[in-house]
């Protein structure tokens, strides 16, 4: 019987992974290209395939969440999957950070309360120090790239779990 987060294939998630071998980094980065592509079609479900992943791989499940939504970023603009192979995790993840910056170029401000200023601006350059980057567009885009790839029960848990 068909795993019920793999529609369409006789293949369940579990046998895929079990199926490919994860000798490195670059065989990794090849799976996860190939099982974003399933994601994207709706044939396996991200957070059934988050959890094998984080278990098969000893990855941060945060950092494979981000990979996998950048992944599928780029295969719904038809990229094609060798060619996201090719640019690997590093320049598709710049990629995505990116298209949420060009999205809000126009926003040239961000009002920022009295209150909270000099603790965010203390944030933005623990965070440059951190990252290597002194600059504030590089500072925000980690952020946002961060922050885009929370779900709303990742929100919420980080909000205390008390806001809805």
């Amino acid at each position: 019987m068909p795993d019920s987060n793999y529609v369409g294939g006789p293949t369940t998630p579990s046998d895929i992974l079990l199926q490919r071998i994860i000798v490195d980094e670059t065989s990794l980065w090849k799976d996860l290209v190939f099982v974003s592509e399933k994601i994207t079609k709706g044939y396996m479900n991200l957070d059934a395939t988050l959890n094998l992943f984080t278990i098969a791989t000893k990855k941060s499940p945060q950092s494979t969440k981000r990979k996998i939504q950048a992944i599928c970023y780029l295969l719904r603009q038809n990229v094609k999957p060798e060619t996201i192979i090719e640019r690997g995790p590093t320049e598709v993840l710049s990629v995505y950070a990116q298209s949420f910056s060009s999205a809000n170029e126009k926003m040239a401000m961000l009002k920022i309360p009295a209150s909270l200023k000099d603790s965010f601006l203390a944030q933005l350059d623990r965070i440059g120090a951190v990252i290597g980057n002194n600059t504030r567009q590089g500072q925000l885009e980690l952020i946002n790239s961060i922050l885009s790839g929370l779900e709303k029960e990742d929100i919420l848990h980080l909000a205390g779990g008390a806001h809805k």
